[in-house]
């Protein structure tokens, strides 16, 4: 039993280095925004009006502009594959349908109103709390997309456990707690990659190293 016991608490421990070192890996990584996209002094310029409609699943209503029908039925299939995987994953299942803004260029995701923040060229994709929306652009690469799709939805359903299941976020509940920012974007990197030689050299370099320690797990 107490072999069991430690067996598990190895694994813990691994699981716990290995949500710390997603979360510090290189930039090529999503830039999924838990806190959100705010710069002050600068406007958001609109080039054009986007004429939305949307294709509903199960889970998700993927919306996208005219002309774009192919890339929102493979939107709605890449995040129906996620999220089976997710929801089996967090052993969760969501309360409420999610709702996915699809862009098909990164310059009209530029544009988005879903943030009042300016997005850069760095920006993958994010995921807003207060409507636990989902936004991207697709920028050429379905693999990418693909990563990007499953790593935003864990935001999704992480926001819809923590927050939204008794019936919605209010600004003092998401300002007076939030999980730290290593473990949400640790846990989502994880989940759309699961465990790769890329995160156990990550792991080994923390180590030895020194910025990332199994002092305290």
């Amino acid at each position: 039993m107490a072999g069991g016991v430690d067996r598990r608490v190895s694994s813990c421990r691994l699981l716990l280095l290995a949500l710390a070192a997603c979360a510090v890996l290189p930039l090529t990584s999503p830039c999924a925004q838990w806190a959100g996209i705010r710069q002050f002094g600068k406007n958001k310029v609109s080039y054009q009006d986007f004429d939305w409609q949307f294709v509903e699943t199960k889970h998700f209503k993927v919306y996208y502009s005219q002309g774009e029908e192919e890339l929102a039925h493979v939107s709605a299939e890449f995040a129906e594959d996620a999220y089976r995987q997710v929801s089996r994953t967090l052993q969760y299942d969501i309360s409420a349908q999610i709702p996915i803004l699809v862009y098909d260029s990164h310059n009209d995701f530029e544009q988005t109103n879903a943030t009042f923040g300016l997005i850069d060229q760095g920006t993958a994709g994010f995921t807003e709390v207060f409507k636990n929306r989902m936004v991207l652009p697709f920028t050429g690469s379905y693999t990418q997309f693909r990563h990007v799709m499953h790593h935003e939805l864990t935001h999704a359903v992480m926001f819809d456990m923590f927050y939204l299941r008794e019936g919605g976020v209010s600004m003092a509940q998401r300002f007076w707690w939030a999980p730290p920012l290593w473990f949400v974007e640790g846990l989502a990197e994880y989940c759309s990659n699961t465990w790769s030689t890329e995160k156990d050299m990550w792991v080994r370099m923390g180590v030895i190293n020194g910025y990332l320690s199994l002092d305290g797990f």
